[in-house]
C-alpha cells in the first residue's frame, strides 16, 4: 500500500487538474465528458515496487474516452455525473489504478511492454516491478492531439504555477 504522504499528494495533484479540467472544458479540443488522468496504472504496486519505471508521452488522447462509451477504459467513473460526484478523491484513483486490468489502450502501450519486461516491469502485473504512464505536458485528453494542437492550444493547457 502507498504511503500516507504519497497518497495525499496525489490527491492534491487530483484537485488540482479538476481546476484545470474546469478551466478548460469548454474549449472545443478537450475531450469532454472525461476526467484528468495524472498516470495510468496502479499506482499503490508502482510505489511498493522496487524499481521504479515510468514511461512518459505528452497528453492522454481522445481514444482513451471513446465515443461509444465515454468510461469504457475508467469503468469506475461510468455512469457518473460530470460534476463533484467524480471528484471523489478515492474513486478518481481507483479508476486510474485499474486502468490496465479493464480496457487499456493496447495499441499505444504495447510499444513500452518489451522495454519494461526487460527491466523486469510491466504496465500489466505478473512482474516484480510494476510501471507507470504519465503525460508531462497535460493530464487533459485532447482531440486532436497534442502535435496537432496550435501553440496557443498547448500553451492553454499547460499546468500553471
Amino acid at each position: 500500500m502507498a504511503v500516507p504522504d504519497q497518497r495525499e499528494r496525489l490527491a492534491q495533484l487530483l484537485a488540482r487538474s479538476w481546476c484545470e479540467y474546469d478551466r478548460l472544458k469548454d474549449r472545443d479540443y478537450v475531450v469532454r465528458p472525461a476526467i484528468p488522468v495524472l498516470f495510468f496504472g496502479d499506482s499503490n504496486r508502482y510505489l511498493s515496487s522496487p524499481l521504479k519505471v515510468v514511461t512518459v508521452g505528452l497528453n492522454p488522447a481522445s481514444a482513451e474516452f471513446p465515443d461509444a462509451h465515454r468510461f469504457n477504459r475508467f469503468p469506475i467513473m461510468s455512469g457518473l455525473p460530470t460534476g463533484p460526484v467524480q471528484r471523489e478523491t478515492s474513486r478518481h484513483l481507483a479508476a486510474l489504478d485499474s486502468y490496465f486490468r479493464n480496457n487499456p489502450y493496447k495499441q499505444w502501450f504495447a510499444s513500452f511492454e518489451p522495454i519494461l519486461t526487460g527491466l523486469g516491469c510491466s504496465f500489466y502485473g505478473g512482474l516484480e516491478n510494476m510501471a507507470l504512464h504519465t503525460d508531462l505536458c497535460s493530464p487533459i485528453a485532447t482531440s486532436p492531439t497534442w502535435a496537432r494542437l496550435s501553440p496557443q492550444q498547448q500553451q492553454s493547457l499547460s499546468l500553471r504555477a
